[in-house]
């Protein structure tokens, strides 16, 4: 992904390097007019519209790079942060699980951040580069003897730093990056597990006491010992250049290899090269960052193939549906995906028509919400095919056939735009007359086409996600066990008002339910068992017969 975006302007960063360097060049240029003159002006006239010219080029030089490069920069971190959305709004449900998000989510920060800290640094970073180089070659043209020299100990200092010092440091940004995903999932549970953790003061004092705390202390020392290498590096190059300074003084002094004059004007460019060349050890330890934050990235093996920025945009193009067969579909995850214990789910064979109410029952642990998982296609089946009038779903359409459902599980997420998706507006007193029946208007307000929620409580909350749901206007509706921990009226309103105007509409609709006295609003109730299915009766059956109601 990084090298992609950046190979795609790799004209434009070739363009402005270039820039740089000439800027790079007018700096010692200019340097050199400042030695010349030291010694003899000449005509002063001509000497002063010689270095002011200089001067002039120097700065509009390495002002032009300096604007190109930081457009430039942020050009490909917007690339860049965009691509990660993409690539992480692409996966399917498996893998986002697989993943875990607090890994996602310290991509999104940390890593990301440190890219971008590198793209910052770029344009100085190629500056100073040139800085050095031109200084080198002018001091190779001042003098070849004192350049070999001072050459040799800058060579000596980079591969003792590189081996000695450097490359333990990386290993310690490494792990200090694997050490951090650790700690931010003890961040999220901190935050996730607050009342679990309030209520079980053991558990608490285990979690703050030892999980916690290792990784923290683990992090802490990590970053000390990186830190630790990383200044040591920047002190010793520092050294080596006084060193070779001192080195060309006392060389010089005792073979007579240059006059006092050239040793003069050798040392003026060594010591200015001096703050580029700390620039240059100070960035690297930004490029290492980002480096560790690249590998982190490459691992999580995200793909944006196929994925065009119109996405963005999104119109849905679900068409209507007229039936959905599920022929034989089956669904297993191991112990190390997503459970503590393998589980499986099927054979399920079932035929579901347009405007179907299908309410989906059994004890707890029969697979009822896994199997509504891959009704949806969230979990895509390991055997068996899905239809839709009659055309199988395939891993490569199933973007489209999300298309047709809206859910809310129990691990919803509440959102505060109401969208339509087929595009159409949405119409604010229909909106109000929702929250009424919903006992929510005067809780919740609305503005410019969102919900301005105040402190509501867990069943408010999952009131507001029906109302979303209810103006997506799908084909196909989940909930999962939506009335569970509603109040009495709001599970009345629920089962009939709520799934009666979905079904008069023509949607499609599956119910997760344990409340037996609603089967009958159902056209089918299917009872599920140990992930397969046990029983299916019709509605017309429950109706006239309340005992089997009970029965189911």
């Amino acid at each position: 992904m990084i090298k992609e975006t950046i190979r795609k302007n790799r004209l434009k960063l070739v363009l402005i390097s270039l820039i740089s360097v000439v800027s790079g060049v007018a700096n010692i240029g200019l340097l050199s007019l400042i030695n010349r003159y030291a010694q003899t002006t000449g005509n002063l006239t001509h000497s002063v519209l010689i270095y002011t010219g200089a001067l002039v080029f120097m700065v509009s030089v390495g002002f032009l790079s300096q604007i190109l490069l930081s457009r430039l920069s942020g050009k490909v971190f917007y690339e860049i942060r965009e691509k990660m959305v993409k690539q992480i709004s692409s996966l399917n449900y498996q893998q986002l699980q697989k993943l875990g998000d607090d890994k996602l989510y310290t991509a999104l920060t940390t890593d990301i951040a440190a890219i971008h800290d590198l793209i910052i640094l770029l344009p100085n970073y190629i500056f100073n580069a040139t800085i050095v180089f031109s200084g080198l070659v002018y001091l190779g043209i001042l003098s070849i003897n004192l350049f070999l020299i001072f050459t040799m100990f800058l060579i000596i200092a980079l591969v003792i730093s590189k081996f000695s010092i450097v490359n333990r440091g990386e290993i310690q940004f490494r792990k200090k990056r694997i050490i951090q995903d650790e700690l931010f999932k003890c961040y999220k549970s901190i935050i996730d597990g607050y009342k679990e953790l309030n209520f079980n003061k053991a558990r608490k004092s285990e979690f703050l006491g030892n999980r916690l705390s290792q990784h923290a202390k683990e992090y802490r020392d990590t970053t000390i010992k990186a830190e630790l290498f990383w200044n040591l590096a920047n002190n010793w190059n520092n050294g080596v250049v006084f060193i070779g300074i001192g080195a060309l003084i006392f060389i010089s002094t005792a073979s007579a290899v240059a006059t006092a004059t050239l040793m003069m004007h050798f040392i003026v460019v060594i010591l200015y090269m001096i703050g580029p060349i700390t620039v240059l050890m100070n960035s690297f330890q930004s490029i290492y960052n980002a480096k560790v934050s690249v590998e982190k990235v490459a691992s999580l093996q995200l793909d944006v193939n196929g994925i065009e920025s119109s996405e963005y945009h999104h119109e849905s193009t679900a068409k209507c549906i007229e039936k959905i067969e599920y022929d034989a579909v089956e669904f297993s995850y191991s112990k190390t995906e997503f459970e503590s214990s393998a589980f499986s789910v099927g054979p399920i064979s079932l035929s579901v028509s347009k405007g179907e109410m299908i309410f989906l029952v059994g004890g707890n642990g029969s697979g009822k919400t896994t199997i509504a998982k891959v009704l949806s296609g969230l979990f895509y089946p390991t055997a068996g095919e899905i239809r839709v009038n009659g055309k199988a779903i395939t891993k490569q359409s199933l973007s489209k056939f999300y298309d047709y459902f809206s859910t809310i599980f129990q691990d919803y997420y509440l959102f505060e735009e109401i969208i339509n998706k087929s595009g159409a507006a949405i119409d604010t007193a229909e909106v109000e007359q929702m929250l009424t029946k919903l006992g929510l208007f005067g809780k919740v307000e609305i503005k410019d086409g969102r919900l301005l929620t105040t402190k509501l409580s867990y069943g408010q909350r999952k009131r507001l996600a029906l109302l979303l749901a209810y103006f997506e206007d799908s084909e196909i509706y989940i909930f999962d066990e939506w009335a569970a921990d509603q109040d009495p009226e709001f599970r009345e309103f629920f089962y009939r008002e709520f799934l009666m105007d979905l079904k008069d509409r023509g949607k499609t609709i599956f119910v997760i339910s344990h409340d037996e006295r609603y089967f009958d609003c159902a056209d089918r109730v299917v009872k599920f068992e140990r992930g397969t299915i046990h029983s299916i009766v019709d509605g017309c059956t429950l109706r006239n017969n309340q005992s089997s109601v009970v029965e189911v």
